[in-house]
Parts: C-alpha cells; sequence; structure tokens
C-alpha cells in the first residue's frame, strides 16, 4: 500500500489527480496539503495537511517533518513552484526512500521558463511562437503580441499589448514577449506519457472557462500533434508525463507551452482511457504498464460543478456553537 502525499490539494489540477489514482488505486492513502483549511475532494483523502505557503522560510523543514512524521511513501507536487523546491531536495527523498512523482531536472528546468521552453523547441525542429526575454526586446514582433510571466502564473499575467504606449507602461521584469498564433477556438492541449521508451500521446481540443481551466474538451487526432509531442518527449528522454498546450493557425501547429507535470484535464484523460497518472505511478514502482488504445476520438469530456457539505472539528467562536461549511462549488469532477 502506498502512502501519497500530494500538494495543491485546493487547486483543480490536485482534484483531477486525486479522482484519478483514487480510481485506479482505491485502497492506497492519499494525503493532501494545502494553505486552506477546507478543500474539495477532503472526504476521501486519508488526511488534510494545512501547510504554509511555498514561499515561507519554513515550508521546507515543514514538508520534510509532515513527509517523516506520516510515513509518506511517494511525494507528488502540483505546483510548478514545489516542483522546483523538490527537484531541489532530491537527496533528501532518495534518502529516507520517499519515491519522487516529478520529472527529471531538464524537463523542470526548461518548461519552467517559457523563453526556454521556446528556444529548447527551435533547437529541436519543433515550430513554437517567436519568444523574447522583455527587457531586451527590440520590437521584432510587431503590434500586437503577448506579453506574459516567464514563469508560473497560469496564463494570469498574460497581456495582448497593442500599441506603443500600453508596451511602454508594461513592467519588463521576468515577462516575455510572444508572437500572437490562431485563437481561443483553436487550442490544444495534449497529454503526453512516456515509460522511458514507448511514447503515448492523446489530443484534446479544450475550451476554457474561469481561471483558465478546461470545461470542456473534444478528443481528436493531429498527426502533426503526435508527431510534435513524440519529438518532444525523446528530446527530453521522458519518463513520466507532461502536457503540450499548442495552437492551430492556417493549418499549421504552434507548440506555446510545456506543462513540466500532470495538468487539470488528466480527469478527463482518464474517463478516455489515458490514465497517465496511475501509469506514471507503475512505472516509479517497477510494474507494468497497462496496454492502452486510443478509441476516444469524438468523445467529449463537460466539467459540472457539485457541492460538498464539511464539519469543522472545533467550532468557530466558541461556546457550543457548531458551524457546517459552506457549500463548495468545486467546478472540478467530469460527469
Amino acid at each position: 500500500m502506498r502512502r501519497i502525499l500530494i500538494t495543491g490539494v485546493g487547486g483543480d489540477v490536485a482534484c483531477a489527480i486525486i479522482r484519478s489514482l483514487r480510481d485506479r488505486f482505491p485502497g492506497d492513502e492519499i494525503y493532501g496539503m494545502d494553505i486552506k483549511e477546507f478543500t474539495p475532494y477532503m472526504d476521501v483523502l486519508t488526511k488534510v495537511i494545512k501547510a504554509p505557503r511555498y514561499t515561507d522560510e519554513g515550508y521546507v523543514p515543514f514538508l520534510k517533518r509532515t513527509i517523516l512524521e506520516n510515513g509518506i511513501t511517494h511525494f507528488l507536487p502540483t505546483t510548478e513552484q514545489e516542483i522546483l523546491i523538490a527537484s531541489d531536495n532530491r537527496q533528501f527523498f532518495e534518502a529516507h526512500g520517499v519515491r519522487l512523482v516529478i520529472n527529471n531536472d531538464k524537463i523542470i528546468r526548461v518548461c519552467t521558463s517559457k523563453y526556454k521552453t521556446a528556444e529548447f523547441l527551435k533547437s529541436i525542429g519543433v515550430d513554437a511562437p517567436e519568444t523574447y526575454r522583455a527587457d531586451r526586446y527590440q520590437g521584432e514582433l510587431g503590434y500586437p503580441f503577448i506579453m506574459k510571466a516567464d514563469s508560473g502564473s497560469g496564463g494570469k499575467k498574460l497581456t495582448v499589448i497593442r500599441d506603443e504606449e500600453q508596451w511602454a507602461e508594461a513592467g519588463k521584469e521576468d515577462m516575455v514577449c510572444q508572437q500572437m498564433v490562431g485563437d481561443a477556438d483553436n487550442e490544444y492541449t495534449v497529454g503526453v506519457f512516456s515509460d522511458g521508451v514507448v511514447v503515448r500521446s492523446i489530443i484534446l481540443k479544450r475550451y476554457l472557462g474561469p481561471g483558465g481551466m478546461s470545461v470542456e474538451v473534444h478528443c481528436c487526432k493531429c498527426p502533426e500533434m503526435s508527431s510534435a509531442a513524440e519529438k518532444i518527449a525523446k528530446a527530453f528522454q521522458l519518463r513520466g508525463c507532461i502536457n503540450v498546450q499548442l495552437r492551430r493557425q492556417a493549418d499549421h501547429c504552434y507548440v506555446f507551452e510545456i506543462n513540466p507535470r500532470l495538468s487539470s484535464t488528466t480527469g478527463f484523460r482518464h474517463k478516455l482511457g489515458f490514465q497517465d497518472a496511475a501509469w506514471w505511478f507503475d512505472i516509479i514502482d517497477g510494474q507494468e504498464v497497462p496496454a492502452y488504445r486510443n478509441d476516444a476520438v469524438g468523445k467529449v469530456g463537460v466539467k459540472v460543478t457539485d457541492d460538498i457539505i464539511l464539519m469543522r472539528e472545533k467550532p468557530i467562536g466558541g461556546g457550543n456553537l457548531t458551524h457546517y461549511s459552506p457549500a463548495y462549488d468545486l467546478l472540478a469532477r467530469v460527469a
């Protein structure tokens, strides 16, 4: 039996992973860690642990203590910042026999930077939008172009720069300028898994909702996207999972981002038979990865809302007051 610790369990990525692992490994213990007291799916978690933010100087000591005190066997961080921290502390995990569910260091260092990602794609012959560091940008793209954070942010810092005045007022530190390609109606996400030898991928045309979350996906087929996914996986020597984001323009595909981790569409993929979260645990534990046949083309996935009611262990306000938590609008469960 595994004792799995997953971070960021208040977020959509972790929720999708929890659903997938609970389905495939019902007997495992799954511990959740988050900065919030109440999180979605805490009713199916073995334990929820409230944690400091990753920026807190006490985060790493807290993480190490949590892992040792709970006898954790596998650690799966879901945010890029926590993945970087885990990668920097590989010796600790190895010393205590904890299996890290993260990619190799090259994948992490390249894919947590949009500029490095674009340079990497160019070096292996995969088409990507022209990308420049904002503090060195000399107007090569013309207007309009996209400006976004070089790392992280989940699209929250993305701005379309339309003229010289807007460019002059924009902050340049740790930002990149990127060529605009395609539009939101031509955006795709490709889940990629490899056991180090065989590469598997699934292509989903996605439609985004609040917070940039994929709320509707259409499974489709595209040899060009599949070829790009395989080329990327082999260049990275992938043994695990990544998520490739593309846009199509004039019958041509451009990779604009690679997530070095599982993504919020993990739940969709799992229900479509592409069980990459579970497969990752299979290869880490030296188990055979089940056979896969991509027969999901044409199927559609839609996210739906749900509510849960939770009881606080301690009453709010003292006295004998009993408090029920508000219902949570999860925007996470897959129909």
